[in-house]
């Protein structure tokens, strides 16, 4: 009885809540909740618990319990900066997920789609997009950093200024601001690129590769360069050479390059992609060339596992994107962020576990 009266008082207070009843920044204390409810101590504990959990209030020891500042704009959305929705296998489960969320919380999400081929369009479009979401007095917003544009430090340098200047709280997502191994000062969620470049490349290894060559695009995103770094790594740890004559540079519609590089390496050759896109287009040189096959000589894989990657022949390994626990995370440490907004500087570096997609050798994907 008593759990379903904690329940019953909590959706009560954040209903409350969320609809702006409570003005002030000091929220209702134990006793007065006591008294209203009728219910024991414990019970309104319990529901005050919940409170804090999905971001409403703060309770700080023998002071009381404080609505957050993700409480005081409660009704205010949650925006989303997005580099577009071409990239829909990946940035469409994150919107819905964090959709989801937002939903449960009773707010609405404001979806900034920056797909636009435009550089310099695109980034003047993040800018004003940073500018709305303040006028539109959002809770919070979500931000994957701006690429392929001139200056992309800089860009995203403007458009932080905008929401910090307007103390809206900020997560980044997939990769922060500045050059690893440095950190800003802003919460990042996303998968360790390093550690899942690394462990793809053990996986090759493991199933006999004597040899490998990294694929990338020549103005690749920084996540590419650290699942690079990764591969690099690992082959080197292994005892194998590694240097300039392992990375390709090469579009994922010419990849002429590859085929090129892979004549001159030791049999069988892992060809790792930074992108599952990039590893499509391998797959079709090869089999233009039909001098090399997939797995005998070429042990091919890639980034993402998106949805050609599971219908490819041979199948592909892959590094798995999970776009939803980022969403999950990114939201929950949105709002851990707002209840501690006057504590800086402190960073929830997030490392999503990822998983590889591994392609055996009778055609079958599985996790590993």
């Amino acid at each position: 009885m008593e759990h379903t009266k904690y329940k019953m008082i909590f959706e009560t207070l954040r209903s409350e809540i969320c609809s702006g009843k409570y003005e002030t920044r000091k929220f209702l204390s134990e006793a007065q909740l006591v008294r209203r409810f009728g219910v024991a101590r414990f019970t309104v504990v319990q529901a005050l618990e919940g409170l804090r959990k999905a971001g409403l209030v703060v309770r700080r020891k023998g002071k009381g319990t404080f609505l957050t500042a993700f409480a005081r704009t409660a009704t205010g959305p949650i925006g989303l900066i997005l580099p577009g929705l071409a990239y829909g296998e990946i940035f469409t489960p994150i919107c819905s997920e964090v959709a989801r969320m937002c939903q449960g919380q009773g707010r609405s999400v404001l979806l900034g789609n920056l797909s636009v081929d435009d550089p310099g369009a695109r980034a003047e479009m993040a800018k004003k997009l940073a500018q709305d979401f303040v006028r539109q007095r959002v809770a919070g917003v979500i931000f994957h950093p701006i690429e392929y544009v001139c200056d992309s430090a800089g860009v995203n340098k403007e458009i932080l200024a905008i929401l910090e200047d307007a103390q809206v709280p900020v997560v980044l997502i997939d990769y922060d601001v500045v050059s690893s191994p440095a950190r800003s000062r802003y919460d990042v969620v996303g998968i360790d690129n390093v550690a899942a470049g690394r462990r793809l490349a053990e996986h090759v290894l493991a199933q006999g590769a004597k040899s490998a060559l990294f694929v990338k695009r020549k103005d690749c995103a920084s996540t590419v360069e650290q699942r690079l770094l990764g591969v690099a790594e690992a082959f080197r740890a292994a005892g194998r050479a590694w240097g300039r004559r392992n990375v390709v540079v090469a579009e994922p519609s010419a990849c002429g390059a590859a085929l090129k590089a892979l004549k001159g390496m030791p049999k069988p050759c892992a060809v790792v992609c930074g992108y599952d896109l990039h590893a499509v287009g391998v797959l079709k040189a090869l089999e233009r060339e039909r001098s090399l096959t997939v797995p005998r000589d070429v042990l091919l894989a890639g980034f993402d596992d998106v949805q050609c990657a599971r219908v490819m022949s041979p199948s592909l390994t892959t590094i798995h994107q999970p776009c939803v626990q980022i969403a999950q995370t990114a939201v929950e440490v949105l709002m851990r962020r707002n209840h501690l907004s006057a504590v800086s500087p402190i960073n929830f570096i997030t490392v999503i576990f990822f998983r590889i997609m591994a392609c055996s050798h009778n055609n079958s994907r599985n996790a590993s």
